[in-house]
């Protein structure tokens, strides 16, 4: 079986075009991110888990992130 081969086009600031617009800020995103993936959307974020990934923004902030 084949598997689809995916190609990207970037815009001038290197960010891809058509791709999600839900960046994350920082460390925290992608470790929720990482986690619904891995479980397949089965765990969800609780009150400890959203406090988690925004200190963990603030701890470690994307440098690329032009909000914070």
């Amino acid at each position: 079986m084949m598997s689809k081969k995916r190609t990207w086009t970037f815009d001038g600031n290197g960010k891809p075009i058509g791709a999600n617009n839900n960046s994350s800020k920082g460390l925290g995103d992608t470790v929720s991110k990482v986690i619904k993936k891995v479980s397949r959307g089965k765990v969800k974020e609780c009150s400890p888990c959203a406090k988690r990934r925004e200190k963990l923004n603030k701890m470690f902030p994307y440098k690329n992130n032009k909000e914070g």
